[in-house]
């Protein structure tokens, strides 16, 4: 305080044009609190480069300073010994301080050699020239050994390699300054945890030269299966019920940036935090814990943490130990971290605060406990191509800071951008489309002005060309001490610049096996290419005349909608609607013959089916919002001058949405195929009331699906219900309508769907008559199809009240129900039969899928 009073006196005199100057000395040799705080203290400045001033130097250096202060009118002044290059050289990998930034020059021409031992930068080299852990092992502990005793201040022979360094004396700062030199002495990123895990150098140097092996000698260990996420923690179980009330102080403005690590988050927060409306801190990770002390446990030996504190130093104005006593009272005291969240957001006004933490992507509830906590929160999802992320996220040992030991990298590196999107995907599906975003890490860096001129639209704040310059001015890029790890990407400070050139940086990544079959459907959906991957149906763009399935999303009213397409965009195209609980994959085969004769085929998953969103919880489903699907796709797609018509085809339910939209839109069509058209029943009041309370029942009770133990069980229940359905079919369909859940897997479906009442009810009001007396004034060619093996007769007669519409044309196939997997080729036929009276048109333009 007595230093600071000084420097701010000698600034204010000056500002008078009176005259003052405050020195900041180094440490004096034999004087003062330099000699106060013992040998310990002065042998690590001198390990660090920091020499102490003799008297008769120090005095020919006030000489000096007194005589500059008469003649440049400098107010304060530092005087100080320093090699820069063993002082900087504690930075390495990162960008100066600004005060230090001048001085780089000389960290390349200092001449002042290093401390005895070897020589910096050679350990690495040496390391390589060895073969096996044991000789890198020795290697280390001699190199440990010397290092230690330099830092703490202590005679190398006075150190056991079997003896706690830590208990040495080896405080926090000296453990981060230990794990700075060795991340840039073996090119490897370390965690603290690692070493506070192993605070011997004999179990140091054993872990580390294993590390060295696998990271740089291509050794890794044998794949494990993976069947669950190893997720950051998401707070105690049972604890996501709605807050009682609003928590006082918290302000629902606030905005959570979701992403699957390594997927550029630190790059687009620290843009945002260049905006003066916003207040934009590294990694917080408060979300996932309910109080302060479960965050302390779970965080424990990490330094995750340390975002809290940053923030807290910058929004009070305090250093790195009045925050972490902050923190300590408030751990101690068991605060809850809603009342955290809520003193940020007092701090920060009238800024809003955006929390980028990749924990809380982590898992359902903690999401959840988001739109609890903040019910008018924004929602930035950024995205990534998996192989990038994937390769940094190994890169960057990611899974030694989540504490996972004797993993496949990979493997565990996949899982976590798998999840974690699909996550994120599936609570966005509840979030108000006015209140989500989505920004890819591609276009993020190859046209930044674009894509954040973009996001202040949407977060309603005026744009602000700070955004675009990331690297300038303070935004809590660095520790909460001057030798703290980066509290986000460790490579952040290496670079000056945006760099366009990483948005093609996939191209160039070889992973060591290909992704799973889900994790290339997700790619596929986010049309991210796989140009590595093996062919397989229903992942990559058509090929070969376009006897491979693509899928692509199309966003109607704020619900994104997944349409499966076969075939060349210039084909004419035959459009297909699928029944209830079934999905647009479901077409596959009898797509595949389409094809073969020259058509295209376009068939969407229904929303809360496939792999489109669901309606979430609270909501509904009715014939209207499927109808409104199919309208929503055909306008989202088709071409801007007007098509000729397409031909609309439709199963079970999906044929009465079909008899419905040709009914609405005849001019788009130019013929209708009803497959198997499910029929309307004349109930009575009794039914009626029944169905309605199952319904309401179903609406109250929020349905769960059973576990099933795996795919292969999937399958085997879709056969029960299909028996004609080939056992290869049943599997693939059982991998696109599952997901992994709970060591097993559910339907992707909405539960919501086992109820059909509303849609029950709502076609028992319609009479199939109408409609084919509105298609009979239209004259548009009909076509109904069904099964002689069917258990519904009403499907006869139903095809035989269509008969009296003008053009209808029964076809009846040998099989049940479910012709389109029963009967491929044959209703393949049929349909080119039904086509051949008109000239249907090309539907998709190919620009866009």
């Amino acid at each position: 305080a007595a230093n600071a009073f000084l420097d701010s006196l000698a600034h204010h005199r000056r500002a008078q044009g009176l005259p003052a100057t405050a020195i900041n000395w180094g440490p004096w040799a034999g004087l003062g609190m330099a000699e106060a705080v013992g040998k310990q203290q002065q042998a690590r400045w001198s390990a660090a480069g920091m020499g102490t001033i003799p008297p008769a130097t120090g005095l020919e250096m006030l000489a000096a300073i007194l005589r500059a202060a008469n003649t440049a009118g400098t107010g304060q002044i530092a005087a100080l010994l320093v090699d820069w290059s063993m002082y900087l050289g504690r930075f390495a990998g990162q960008q100066p301080l600004p005060l230090l930034a001048d001085f780089q020059d000389e960290r390349q021409t200092a001449t002042v050699a290093p401390p005895a031992g070897p020589s910096r930068g050679r350990i690495f080299t040496e390391l390589l020239q060895v073969d096996g852990d044991e000789p890198r092992q020795a290697i280390l502990e001699s190199y440990l050994q010397r290092r230690i005793a330099a830092i703490i201040g202590a005679q190398q022979e006075s150190i056991a390699v079997d003896q706690n360094f830590v208990q040495l004396g080896a405080d926090s700062l000296m453990v981060m300054e230990l794990l700075n030199e060795l991340q840039e002495e073996l090119q490897l990123t370390l965690y603290p945890r690692e070493v506070y895990e192993r605070p011997s150098i004999k179990a140091l140097a054993t872990y580390l030269a294993r590390e060295f092996t696998r990271m740089h000698n291509g050794q890794a260990p044998e794949p494990e299966t993976m069947t669950t996420l190893v997720a950051a923690p998401a707070g105690r179980p049972g604890t996501l019920a709605a807050p009682a009330g609003h928590p006082a102080g918290l302000d629902e403005g606030i905005i959570f940036l979701l992403s699957s690590p390594r997927s550029g988050s630190t790059l687009l927060r620290v843009m945002l935090a260049g905006h003066p409306d916003l207040f934009s801190p590294p990694e917080l990770h408060l979300l996932p814990f309910i109080t302060m002390a479960e965050r302390q446990d779970q965080l424990g030996l990490t330094y995750l943490g340390e975002g809290l504190q940053r923030a807290l130093m910058e929004l009070k104005h305090i250093d790195a130990a009045e925050s972490a006593a902050l923190l300590a009272a408030m751990v101690a005291e068991n605060v809850p971290t809603v009342q955290v969240y809520a003193l940020l957001q007092q701090l920060a006004r009238p800024r809003l605060l955006v929390d980028k933490s990749p924990s809380t992507a982590a898992s359902e509830e903690t999401l959840r406990r988001a739109a609890l906590l903040f019910p008018q929160a924004r929602f930035i999802h950024l995205l990534r191509h998996p192989y990038a992320a994937i390769d940094s996220f190994v890169r960057q040992r990611m899974h030694k800071l989540l504490g996972v030991e004797d993993v496949e990298p990979y493997q565990l590196a996949e899982q976590v951008w798998a999840t974690s999107n699909e996550r994120i995907s599936h609570f966005l599906l509840d979030v108000d489309p006015k209140r989500q975003h989505l920004v890819r890490f591609e276009e993020l860096v190859t046209e930044p002005e674009r894509v954040m001129r973009q996001l202040c639209a949407f977060l309603e704040i005026p744009f602000d060309g700070a955004v675009l310059k990331p690297y300038t001015g303070d935004r809590m890029t660095d520790g909460v001490t001057p030798l703290s790890a980066a509290i986000e990407d460790p490579n952040f400070r290496k670079h000056d610049r945006i760099l366009g050139e990483r948005a093609e940086a996939w191209q160039n990544i070889k992973l060591p096996r290909p992704l799973a079959p889900a994790t290339r459907q997700l790619a596929a959906v986010w049309r991210y290419k796989l140009p590595a991957e093996p062919e397989t149906a229903g992942l990559a763009p058509s090929q070969n005349g376009g006897t491979t399935r693509r899928e692509f999303i199309v966003d109607v009213r704020g619900l994104p909608i997944c349409v499966c397409a076969w075939g060349s965009a210039e084909a004419p195209a035959v459009f297909c609607v699928h029944g209830i609980l079934d999905h647009g994959a479901a077409w596959e085969e009898v797509a595949l013959a389409l094809v073969a004769r020259g058509f295209q085929v376009i068939a969407p998953d229904l929303r809360g089916h496939g792999r489109s969103g669901h309606i979430g919880a609270g909501g509904s489903y009715h014939l209207l919002d499927f109808l409104a699907d199919i309208d929503g796709v055909v306008r989202g797609t088709v071409h801007d001058s007007g098509p000729a018509p397409f031909t609309l085809l439709g199963h079970s339910m999906g044929a009465v949405l079909a008899l419905m939209y040709a009914a609405i839109r005849p001019e788009k069509l130019g013929a209708l195929i009803l497959v198997e058209m499910a029929a309307s029943q004349n109930e009575g009041v009794d039914d009626v009331q029944q169905k309605l309370a199952v319904h309401l029942d179903y609406l109250a009770s929020s349905p769960q699906h059973d576990v099933l133990p795996d795919v292969q069980a999937a399958a085997g229940r879709l056969r029960q219900a299909i028996p004609a359905m080939r056992a290869e079919t049943a599997l693939r369909v059982a991998e696109r309508l599952t997901e992994p859940y709970a060591g097993g897997v559910k339907w992707r479906w909405d539960p919501l769907l086992r109820t059909r009442t509303g849609i029950v009810l709502e076609f028992g009001e319609t009479s199939p008559a109408k409609y084919a007396a509105l298609l009979g004034q239209k004259k548009l060619p009909l076509m109904v199809v069904f099964g002689t093996a069917t258990r519904d007769a009403r499907t006869r007669e139903l095809a035989q009240q269509l008969a009296e519409a003008a053009n209808v044309t029964p076809v009846a196939l040998p099989g049940g129900h479910h012709l389109h997997y029963e009967l491929p080729a044959q209703l393949a036929d049929a349909i080119v039969e039904a086509t051949a009276r008109h000239k249907p048109s090309k539907l998709f333009d190919e620009q866009k899928p």
